[in-house]
């Protein structure tokens, strides 16, 4: 650890730097997340459904989410705006 180095900042200078890369982390999660992907109550609302009536269906394989999430009570998955229109025009 020869080129270990210590760094003195003030308290306003790290709030500024954290909240930097916080910002950064968080404008990452958004972009990766804006892939037009509803999660399961969303998808069920624009169905004119409950969210419970949409998970059975999924359990019983009549609409496959497009991005699966974890199995069991509450559940939520991801549906794409096609896949919802496929299932209400089928």
């Amino acid at each position: 650890m020869a080129d270990a180095r210590v760094v003195v900042v003030s308290p306003d200078e790290l709030r500024a730097l954290i909240r930097e890369v916080v910002r950064a982390e968080l404008a990452t999660m958004k972009a990766a997340n804006n892939d037009g992907l509803l999660p399961t109550a969303a998808a069920a609302k624009l169905l004119g459904r409950s969210t419970k009536a949409l998970l059975r269906l999924v359990a019983r394989g009549k609409i496959v989410p497009n991005v699966w999430g974890r199995r069991g009570k509450g559940a939520t998955h991801l549906f794409s705006r096609a896949t919802l229109d496929a299932f209400a025009e089928g």
